[in-house]
């Protein structure tokens, strides 16, 4: 019987903005009953978010989630801040997606039109003069996608274990929650901006773990990206001062796969730009960049002993019907009073049975946990 310590090496994948039902709550559809997807098992009916709200009124009909495999509708990117986070679950009602992305949207662009009512002075753009309609770009953040968009997801999915209430950390965007799963709270980072780097937080806890102590060995540890790509280990400026041997590029991450030399914790990048997943990037780019990466894991000597982790750092805007569950007591000065939205995740390792479901509240910090019970080091 497999035991943890069997695991030698564990990779940790983090894609960007996606939700559980937006992105795997179709498992439903294909008879997985298992998996609390977008028809609970209560048979209740799907659940319906109403456009923008004013003083009691709806300014139109229900929203229901709906198959975007084959839409083109071209939409903005929906908001995903401390705000409108909480606009969108309101109060774990989870009924405020579609509202929330229609009030923000137009009062962005208001603020545009007051602000430059001819257009960008940078880029010379002309801003249109007729608000766009984003009472019907915000039916997107009610949009789910099938096997038949994310085929390598879903196979995952088939062959190993899929964790369905997987929660971000934080009830907010990209940097608290990737700061949350490399340092196990997020500080003073509660929103998304450059200014993160220079603002109070906790230091990767791979920077600790990987020293010596009481005459133990600290574990190996290696973050793989494009050359070209900004990581974000970037938010703690000189961490990787005299740290080169920890970075590698995305060819050396599959090398290293089938040398069977991969570090005891791997952190795998995606191309930011073009492949993370975020929106608006096209999903298909996001499945050939997870292929490239699964595909040279599992086709490897590497596989016998690792366990690859795939999640998404927040929902992105995109709706859920799951309300976050209460958190933990938060370390001041974190506002956390729930965890985030629940995101897609999947676990591969050669010791999961097929179609696992895992019911177990998780959350990113998780990972920390795992890498601290497996290598026998200490957690805050």
């Amino acid at each position: 019987m497999a035991s943890m310590h069997d695991i030698r090496h564990i990779v940790v994948l983090m894609m960007e903005n996606r939700s559980f039902d937006h992105y795997l709550g179709a498992l439903n559809f294909e008879g997985r009953t298992d998996v609390e997807g977008l028809r609970p098992a209560s048979g209740q009916a799907m659940p319906v978010n109403r456009r923008k709200e004013g003083a009691g009124d709806v300014s139109g009909p229900g929203v229901a989630p709906w198959p975007m495999d084959d839409a083109h509708l071209k939409f903005e990117d929906p908001p995903h801040e401390w705000r409108e986070v909480r606009q969108q679950c309101n109060d774990a009602r989870m009924d405020g997606f579609v509202a929330t992305f229609q009030r923000h949207h137009e009062a962005a662009w208001r603020e545009q039109e007051e602000k430059w009512p001819s257009g960008s002075p940078l880029t010379g753009a002309l801003h249109t003069a007729i608000m766009p309609d984003f009472g019907q770009m915000a039916r997107a953040v009610m949009g789910y996608y099938t096997r038949k968009t994310l085929p390598v997801l879903y196979h995952l999915c088939d062959q190993f274990a899929v964790c369905d209430h997987w929660h971000s950390s934080f009830l907010g965007s990209t940097h608290p929650n990737r700061v949350f799963t490399v340092g196990g709270y997020c500080g003073d980072i509660l929103t998304t901006t450059w200014k993160n780097a220079f603002r109070d937080k906790p230091e990767p806890l791979v920077g600790a773990w990987e020293k010596t102590r009481n005459r133990r060995k600290g574990i190996s540890w290696k973050t793989y990206r494009l050359p070209t790509e900004l990581s974000i280990f970037a938010l703690w400026p000189g961490f990787a001062n005299g740290r080169e041997a920890n970075a590698g590029s995305l060819t050396d991450f599959v090398a290293d796969c089938a040398a069977d030399e991969l570090p005891d914790v791997a952190y795998l990048e995606p191309p930011y730009s073009v492949a993370d997943d975020h929106p608006t990037h096209d999903p298909v780019r996001g499945q050939q960049f997870m292929s490239y990466v699964v595909n040279a894991l599992l086709g490897s000597p590497s596989f016998r002993s690792t366990a690859m982790i795939i999640t998404y750092d927040e929902h992105g805007g995109f709706f859920d019907h799951v309300p976050p569950p209460p958190a933990p007591e938060p370390k001041p000065p974190e506002p956390r009073e729930r965890l985030g939205v629940r995101v897609p995740t999947v676990v591969l390792s050669p010791f999961t049975p097929p179609r696992t479901v895992v019911k177990d509240v998780i959350e990113h910090t998780s990972i920390l946990k795992t890498i601290a019970e497996r290598w026998d080091l200490p957690i805050p």
